[in-house]
């Protein structure tokens, strides 16, 4: 199984942009059930208020994008979301090359949890992970 490399995260310091003052930013500390990496070990969604609309930042998205990235919202429940999304330049172990992540998810908002699984091109293996989230106040 091919391991990924987690990108120093920016995050961890505070965020390297300012959220939209309609959106309410989740910070979520994943815990993985793969060992592979595949999932960064914290995740933000940035939720509209109005709950039309989403986006995500991670290690992975801050190397590739440096800003958060628009995902894929439709409703699944009264207070859960289907979020997905894809990094088009994930980098591999070896730093050399990248991959395609393509993440799908389950926030749920009055839990405040967040699901995760990834696949990348090119790897039969799949990555999950489940983490808890607190509304970033900063």
């Amino acid at each position: 199984m091919k391991h990924f490399v987690l990108a120093a995260f920016a995050c961890a310091a505070g965020l390297g942009f300012q959220p939209a003052a309609a959106e309410i930013v989740y910070d979520c500390e994943m815990k993985p059930n793969t060992n592979d990496g595949g999932v960064p070990p914290r995740v933000l969604v940035l939720l509209d208020k109005d709950r039309q609309g989403a986006k995500v930042y991670d290690a992975f998205i801050h190397e590739a994008a440096g800003e958060p990235i628009e995902a894929r919202i439709s409703p699944r429940k009264a207070h859960a979301f289907d979020l997905s999304w894809t990094v088009d330049a994930v980098p591999v172990r070896n730093r050399v090359s990248t991959t395609i992540g393509h993440f799908a998810a389950v926030f749920n908002e009055s839990k405040r949890t967040l699901s995760v699984r990834a696949t990348f091109s090119g790897f039969a293996n799949f990555s999950r992970a489940r983490g808890k989230c607190k509304v970033k106040t900063d």
